[in-house]
This record gives structure tokens, sequence and C-alpha cells, in this order.
């Protein structure tokens, strides 16, 4: 078994320039489950979701969500600000990752903030969407994603025109 690392050392590994110095930071937070997880890991798998290293945003977005069931606002935050950023990379590790078990875990709270995000202008909210699957709560409510989706489908590039 690995040493254990500290914050500060994986705080260094995942600010690293080199893509496997930092995903061995990210695995370390994964692997590191003794006693719960900080909520520093949070924040600082949030600053790899838009790595260029598709295995560092994959592995980011699992530590990610793996905060869902004991801080599902403090995730739900997280992905706020991802789609409000707008950047596509690494949004189909975070949809199916995090946006699918939020929606999974409360289909009726986090459904209704992705619609809002997408009505206020922010088109990868629907594009998160399109990546999920059914699960949990949300295998019962999922017509509500599917009517949602055929409705908007093409909807934005008609409003451009």
């Amino acid at each position: 078994m690995p040493p254990r690392l500290t914050i500060t050392e994986i705080r260094e590994l995942c600010s690293s320039s080199s893509s496997v110095q930092r995903l061995s930071g990210i695995l370390a937070m994964r692997n590191q489950r003794l006693g719960g997880r900080p909520k520093t890991y949070l924040k600082i798998a949030e600053s790899l979701l838009l790595d260029r290293s598709d295995k560092c945003r994959w592995q980011a977005s699992i530590v990610v969500g793996d905060f869902i069931d004991s801080d599902p606002e403090a995730v739900w935050s997280v992905v706020d600000r991802f789609i409000r950023r707008g950047e596509t990379r690494g949004s189909d590790a975070l949809s199916l990752c995090v946006v699918e078990h939020l929606l999974e875990q409360d289909f009726q709270r986090y459904f209704p903030r992705l619609k809002a995000l997408w009505h206020d202008g922010h088109d990868l909210a629907k594009e998160l969407l399109e990546y999920c699957w059914a699960f949990g709560d949300a295998k019962r409510h999922w017509h509500l994603v599917e009517q949602f989706l055929q409705d908007h489908d093409g909807r934005r590039h008609l409003q451009e025109k």
C-alpha cells in the first residue's frame, strides 16, 4: 500500500506540469478514504475538470462525484460553475460521473436547475443531459428529460438566425 499523502503533497502533484504527476495526485485522493474525504479534495478535483489530459479529467470527475452522498449541494456548485464557463472539454466525464448521479439521487432538485441554466443561455446544460443515462430517482422521471431534449433540439440554432 502506498504511503498516505498530505493535502499539500496532493496539491503539488495536481498542479504539476506532468500529466502523470497530476494523475497520481488525483488517484491519491480517490484512494485515501480513511476518515472521509477532506472538502479540499473537491476544490482540487474541480481545478482539474478542464485538464488537458483526458485521464485526469475523468479521474477528477470521479473525485467530484464521490462527494454527492456527503455534500450534493457543493457538487452542484461545481456543476453550475462548469456550465457557466461554457467550456465543453470534460463535459462527457462530468456528465457521466457527476450530473447523472445527482439526477439519480434527487431528480426533482437538479433537473429543474439544469433546465433553468439552459433557459438562461447556457447550452452546455442541455449537452450534459444528452450524455446522461437514467438511474435511480431519474429513471421514473426520465420522460421529462427526453421531452425537454426533444422540445429544445436545435432551438438555439433557430433563435440565432
